[in-house]
């Protein structure tokens, strides 16, 4: 059987179906008034196959009537639905974009403020040790006793969860012999007879690809030859490790050490700040992205013609970048899976949120390309030597649990089916009660 032939068989059985039969299956109605005649059976009329579908048409507008009903329903039932599914899908895109506005506001407002509250309490312990230590002839032989240091640096510690806040006088070679000998006095006078050793005994050390050594000059790793072992450090426990390290060790801490000597020489004051780039800290048996914090001081910064030799020392905070990052109270209200790239002009490193908690994932940029058009960036310029740039990105987690397709196709199909559904029930009821209507006046003739 062709198409053609099919498409007028199903053409004329629709038509007989919606049309001449039922109103010769309706069941009579009774009237009361007057004797109800018996009904002539119609005779079906043969299928006439010379007859064109536009006559066929043209017979039986009902047909043409209600099947434009039936197609303008359905059309509305997809309008509805297609309606209702946009304005659910708008209403989760708006809000999802509101949410990640937020948080990414409010981790770059906590992270910048962060920062600037480390380099205030770093101007707290500076002043401190100038207090206890206030004359040049008492340098480098300075100490404050580590209880009270400890005391003192822990209260500071948990207002800013930094790893630690330490202490290191600047030593140079011709002071060397007599500092290591007051350090190791200075801290079995303490209670820590067995801190500050290396392999190869006392000594302030640097670390190279070897391990530690002696460490009398600074000549290799910057421009000044100087070095700065740590003395005291807050947290001490987590940080027995740093106990005569010299700071001014690698060129990457030496170039902060470097720019805050040199802003000290040219500008005459010792608010100079800096930052070194990404170290690994000798704390850290793994590496997690790291950074010191430095302010090298002076003992009155108002003396004209500043030397090197009136640096008397710096305090410092090593930070480890995730525990910056951080902020378990901004993921209380959101579960975060965000991508957070810290970048400077060497090289990026990737964490991820997860309920506040900047996890480190590895060195590079792992955020997915596709999301570059929403990044968020904060600039930490505040730090010196050293510019650092936070990206924050939105990750397929986070899009997913916030833009539900799936939720939004559900809404689609539910509606269209129920629209659908409920114009056919009421297509359904005109034309039973037009057929009704149809039978009560065939019956009363």
């Amino acid at each position: 059987m062709s198409f053609a032939t099919f498409y007028k068989i199903s053409i004329e059985l629709f038509s007989i179906a919606l049309g001449e039969n039922i109103i010769m299956n309706a069941v009579p109605t009774k009237n009361t008034s007057a004797p109800v005649k018996p009904r002539k059976k119609s005779k079906k009329k043969a299928f006439d196959w010379s007859m064109s579908f536009a006559e066929r048409l043209r017979r039986n507008k009902l047909l043409s009537l209600r099947v434009i009903i039936i197609l303008c329903l359905v059309g509305t039932a997809v309008l509805v639905g297609w309606g209702s599914y946009y304005f659910l899908t708008t209403i989760q895109e708006n809000l999802e974009k509101e949410q990640y506005n937020s948080l990414t506001a409010k981790l770059s407002d906590q992270i910048n403020a962060r920062v600037d509250s480390t380099i205030t309490l770093l101007q707290v312990v500076r002043d401190s040790i100038i207090f206890q230590c206030p004359n040049a002839t008492q340098w480098p032989e300075c100490g404050i006793d580590m209880k009270y240091y400890a005391i003192f640096t822990d209260h500071l510690l948990a207002m800013i969860s930094m790893r630690t806040l330490g202490f290191a006088p600047k030593v140079t070679p011709a002071t060397l012999d007599r500092y290591e000998t007051f350090a190791y006095n200075f801290l079995e006078e303490n209670g820590f007879p067995d801190l500050g050793y290396s392999d190869f005994g006392q000594g302030i050390y640097g670390v190279n690809e070897s391990g530690r050594f002696h460490m009398t000059n600074a000549t290799e790793n910057g421009d000044y030859n100087m070095l700065f072992p740590v003395l005291e450090a807050g947290n001490l426990p987590q940080n027995t490790a740093a106990i005569m390290y010299n700071l001014y060790n690698e060129p990457a801490r030496a170039t902060a050490f470097d720019y805050s000597i040199d802003c000290i020489l040219s500008l005459g004051h010792e608010d100079c700040t800096s930052i070194t780039g990404i170290i690994h800290l000798v704390q850290d048996p793994i590496f997690r992205p790291a950074g010191l914090i430095v302010l090298p001081f002076l003992l009155n910064d108002t003396q004209a013609d500043i030397t090197q030799a009136d640096i008397r020392g710096t305090v410092y905070t090593a930070i480890n970048w995730d525990t910056v990052l951080s902020d378990p109270e901004v993921g209380e209200d959101y579960h975060s899976d965000l991508y957070a790239v810290l970048s400077n002009d060497v090289a990026s490193y990737t964490y991820k949120y997860q309920d506040g908690f900047a996890e480190f994932m590895g060195s590079g940029d792992f955020h997915n390309r596709k999301y570059n058009n929403r990044v968020k960036t904060l600039v930490l310029d505040q730090l010196g030597s050293t510019t650092f740039t936070v990206e924050f990105y939105p990750t397929d987690e986070w899009m997913k649990a916030r833009q539900s397709g799936g939720q939004s196709i559900t809404v689609l199909i539910l509606t269209i089916g129920v629209m659908f559904f409920m114009s056919t029930a009421l297509y359904d009821h005109l034309i039973h009660r037009q057929n009704a209507e149809k039978d009560l006046v065939m019956h009363t003739k």
